[in-house]
């Protein structure tokens, strides 16, 4: 705060006209004005306290733009109970958006206490039955008492028994059999509260898997008919720094439906730390325009409904020049008149600048 301070009083110190041939007058009282009235003066030590960034503007491709509104989305799946029994979460039900990882146990099920008995159990006396009558019925075939079906019948039942067997007994303990969990993510919601009964194969919670996420944006029915030059998309969310960009369109309604809107879905690739539901201010990008004077929203101040950019004449020198907008894009606003290309704007610090324009030295001025 203190370094704030100084800047900003360094800055509306500045004397507010410009060093031309290095000419320069006090007195005791204020002599009549010989610069322009919009030109400030800000040493470069004191610019870069304050910030202040400059860029030199031409004109280039400007994308055009459907500014709406979107969600974040992302495909749920299901984690699910390997057996009938009791739900255990192992006293601790897992929250949601608690991040999970493939393969991580979540809680047991167990069928001890139930009619139906131990899973475990049962697939264990199912398999050692199946493989018995399994070996029998290879001995009964080489000696010609049963038939090739036969033999495949016995073969199949005991595969079966087998797979089962495995299945459970790889995720069995003394807690009962495992509830693991599918792939990478976050949980969205539990399904199933500590003590119910679930049945094999049952849904116990839901979650969210990494790389899933989706953007779902809102296209206003008037601009319907750009629906098929809706390519990609940038967004902003209120948690993230700067301007994201959506990846390949998925998809585009086909028809309205009872909502105003045509929905269109992104994939985003690069989603780290995005999370689902987030609400999105979007830029659904319909095309581009050639040799177009933009400059960075952070360049423009507003004063009165009027726009207006700080061009730095010399090392020292600013100016405030006034300008017509068009177009914004989510990151770049289109200039209409005011600029011609090739001016030194200023981009980041604009609002310093504009500080240091707010006070007049009086008795101080530069001669052109």
């Amino acid at each position: 705060m203190k370094t704030y301070l100084f800047v900003a009083a360094a800055c509306m110190s500045a004397c507010l006209s410009c060093r031309d041939n290095g000419r320069h007058t006090e007195g005791p009282s204020a002599p009549e004005v010989t610069g322009h009235e919009n030109e400030i003066v800000i040493s470069p030590e004191n610019a870069e306290m304050a910030g202040i960034k400059v860029s030199t503007i031409n004109p280039g491709t400007f994308k055009t733009t459907v500014r709406t509104s979107g969600t974040v989305i992302s495909s749920e799946t299901t984690i699910t109970a390997a057996s009938s029994g009791i739900i255990s979460w192992d006293g601790n039900i897992p929250a949601k958006g608690l991040e999970v990882t493939g393969g991580q146990t979540v809680g047991h099920v167990s069928g001890k206490y139930t009619a139906g008995g131990d899973e475990a159990e049962k697939a264990a006396i199912t398999y050692k039955k199946a493989a018995k009558e399994y070996d029998r019925a290879r001995e009964l075939h080489r000696s010609h008492i049963i038939s090739d079906r036969e033999l495949e019948s016995a073969e199949a039942e005991f595969r079966m028994a087998e797979s089962a067997y495995e299945s459970v007994s790889a995720r069995s303990s003394a807690k009962g059999v495992a509830i693991v969990v599918p792939a990478s993510g976050r949980i969205a919601g539990i399904l199933k509260g500590e003590g119910e009964y679930v049945t094999a194969g049952e849904a116990v919670a839901s979650m969210t898997k990494n790389g899933s996420m989706r953007l779902r944006a809102d296209l206003p029915e008037k601009y319907a008919r750009l629906r098929d030059s809706v390519v990609e998309a940038d967004f902003r969310l209120a948690y993230c720094d700067g301007l994201l960009h959506a990846g390949r369109r998925i998809s585009a309604a086909g028809s309205m439906g009872a909502s105003p809107y045509i929905s269109v879905t992104f994939d985003l690739p690069d989603n780290d730390g995005i999370l689902p539901g987030s609400h999105a201010d979007v830029w659904l990008v319909t095309g581009s325009r050639e040799d177009v004077i933009s400059v960075p929203q952070s360049a423009l101040t507003e004063e009165q409904g009027e726009y207006f950019v700080y061009l730095r004449k010399d090392v020292d020198c600013y100016v405030k020049t006034h300008v017509t907008v068009g177009g914004f894009n989510g990151d770049a606003v289109e200039i209409l008149s005011g600029l011609h290309g090739g001016e030194q704007v200023v981009t980041e610090g604009a609002y310093q600048v504009k500080l240091s324009s707010a006070r007049v030295i009086p008795g101080h001025s530069h001669e052109h």
